[in-house]
């Protein structure tokens, strides 16, 4: 067989040369599932893959046991107890004590008239007299009707105008109160509620509450006494001419309203007498 030359001088010797598949072999391992999870596995694994399996867990348990404190109830109801609700209970629970002390008195009186003594007689027949000055028992006569309101509940409150100025305060109704007085009534009432020495007047929002019991406006009046006299007292008052009066007209317009009326009933006082806290003082030898 003839020597074939190569052009810079004799073919090098070549050995045996093996055929490799070691491309296909890098394939075929990247595509094997059990080699590929062999090669994860073997991964160094870092603190993370360790925790978010932990904070899961954790996280299941604290849904559990949430589960399990709310025992099964809705958390927020559906149906809140209405502020008008409140007022309405709140109310009746005081008429029904107030009924209760005025079966008490009654009780006291009855058992007292059967006791047989002079003293107590004499005493009995004091308490008597003052029973009208007291406010325990009806007055009826001539006298005024007034009313106060707060600004109509649709009417925008006007630009610059203050919010408290729309509304009726506890100092208001004290001036009228303070006016009548002076103007020589004998017996006055606020929303059917004979006041007498004790009674304190206190607004808490946009109610009056007397004696326990809340009371939203219009807030009206009644004094038995003459009427000439507290309509003057009442057109004197220096605080009503200047902190009430003028925020009657517009653009605050709250209401000041004011009857005379030929005869009307004041009713008596039903309410406690009992003290708390005064005493009376110790007389000096």
């Amino acid at each position: 067989m003839p020597t074939v030359l190569h052009p810079t001088g004799p073919a090098p010797k070549q050995g045996p040369q093996r055929m490799t598949d070691a491309p296909n072999r890098e394939a075929r391992s990247r595509l094997h599932p059990r080699r590929l999870w062999a090669a994860v596995s073997r991964r160094p694994k870092n603190g993370w893959q360790l925790v978010i399996p932990l904070v899961f867990g954790a996280a299941g348990f604290l849904f559990a046991t949430s589960a399990g404190a709310a025992d099964g109830y809705d958390l927020r109801p559906a149906d809140p107890v209405s502020l008008s609700g409140l007022v309405r209970e709140q109310r009746g629970e005081v008429n029904a004590l107030h009924a209760q002390v005025a079966q008490l008195q009654s009780d006291i009186e009855s058992m007292t008239s059967q006791v047989e003594d002079t003293t107590l007689n004499r005493l009995e027949q004091r308490a008597e007299e003052l029973r009208g000055p007291a406010g325990l028992e009806d007055v009826s006569g001539p006298g005024l009707r007034v009313t106060l309101d707060d600004a109509p509940v649709d009417q925008l409150i006007p630009e610059g105008v203050d919010p408290n100025d729309v509304v009726v305060h506890q100092q208001d109704l004290r001036a009228v109160v303070d006016a009548l007085w002076s103007g020589g009534a004998e017996a006055i009432s606020l929303q059917g509620q004979r006041l007498i020495s004790t009674t304190g007047i206190k607004c808490v929002g946009n109610t009056v509450v007397l004696e326990g019991v809340p009371y939203s406006p219009p807030y009206v009046f009644e004094a038995v006494g003459p009427a000439s006299g507290m309509l003057q007292a009442l057109g004197n008052s220096d605080y009503l001419q200047r902190q009430y009066i003028p925020y009657t007209r517009p653009p605050v317009n709250l209401t000041w309203d004011v009857d005379v009326l030929d005869n009307l009933t004041v009713q008596a006082y039903d309410g406690p007498l009992d003290f708390n806290h005064a005493e009376i003082p110790a007389r000096a030898e």
